[in-house]
């Protein structure tokens, strides 16, 4: 508890059944699609055709410090209530339709059950150090969950067909600007790389 009452920050180690490498390759798989299938699953702010405006994909975004591309998904609708489903924070997550993509759509619904299930065990230990009944917040995201599994991706900007004209030198760097989650719980993959 000291590490979530103080840094707000704790690396996990040798979680059973986690393969960073596997994980590596599925978000690898999604993200080298053509442009083209990643824009018909754009959210409607990055593609006016679309419905969605919470799950799926943004693109990379002329100028942006961040200068990253993202694939936000949530839980299968299908386990929603009607009443939850009314909810726009509940929207359907996009997939590429075609058939020869259909794998990344399972790899990402096995990435996504399993960081919620790891997240829940995680909560139980929370739970635990604030003095409540283990499973006291297992209600709050077991069935219908908010949940969201991202998968970013970062680019050197000279790989990139964005514009970047109107940065400063200093905003050239691959970064996050500072930000809060507005999540109850993040489980950061960071594949080796240090920067927390």
């Amino acid at each position: 508890m000291e590490m979530c009452e103080t840094l707000g920050f704790f690396h996990l180690k040798n979680v059973p059944g986690f393969d960073e490498d596997i994980l590596k390759q599925d978000l690898r798989e999604f993200h080298d699609l053509p442009d083209i299938v990643k824009h018909r699953l754009s959210q409607k702010t990055y593609n006016a055709e679309n419905s969605n405006r919470y799950r799926g994909y943004v693109p990379f975004i002329d100028n942006d410090p961040s200068h990253k591309e993202m694939f936000d998904m949530g839980c299968d609708t299908a386990t929603m209530s009607e009443e939850e489903s009314r909810y726009p924070l509940t929207e359907a997550t996009p997939f590429p339709a075609e058939p020869e993509y259909a794998q990344i759509e399972q790899n990402f619904r096995h990435h996504y059950e399993f960081r919620l299930r790891l997240s829940l065990k995680l909560l139980e230990y929370i739970a635990l150090g604030l003095s409540k009944e283990r499973h006291f917040f297992q209600a709050w995201f077991d069935e219908s969950s908010l949940s969201t599994f991202r998968s970013i991706r970062y680019l050197p900007r000279s790989q990139s067909t964005v514009r970047s004209d109107s940065l400063q030198a200093a905003e050239y760097r691959l970064t996050t600007p500072e930000h809060t989650d507005s999540g109850f719980l993040t489980l950061l993959t960071t594949f080796g790389y240090p920067g927390l």
